[in-house]
């Protein structure tokens, strides 16, 4: 597992593909733990997952598991990966076009906000 972007209030984990034997992987859950709670999120047939809802300035640990088509899991894996979430220090100003600036690319990025795909 390893993780991508990390704001305030959320992640995005990617896993490599699973195998099985007998009737197919059907899907995966992942495994949220923060030291108070352990909570397992089912996210289907899906390699790639953005974890919302998260708290700001938090540490977190995830790992994964298989199921398949015949109810049976995996072991949650060995390698978690541990996140703590960024503390937004106020609202960011927004980027300004000055006249008679010249640039070659203009890359905006939300902090704090999750992308819907």
């Amino acid at each position: 597992m390893t993780k991508g972007i990390v704001t305030q209030n959320s992640v995005i984990l990617h896993w490599d593909s699973s195998t099985d034997d007998g009737s197919g992987v059907a899907g995966y859950k992942i495994k949220k733990e923060d030291g108070q709670q352990s909570t397992v999120i089912d996210v289907g047939n899906i390699l790639t997952r953005q974890i919302t809802g998260l708290t700001a300035n938090t540490r977190y640990h995830f790992s994964v598991m298989a199921y398949d088509h015949a109810g049976n899991e995996s072991a949650f894996s060995r390698s978690e990966i541990a996140v703590t979430t960024s503390q937004l220090d106020g609202i960011p100003t927004p980027p300004r076009i000055v006249k008679g600036e010249a640039t070659s690319s203009l890359h905006c990025l939300g902090v704090g906000r999750s992308a819907r795909r």
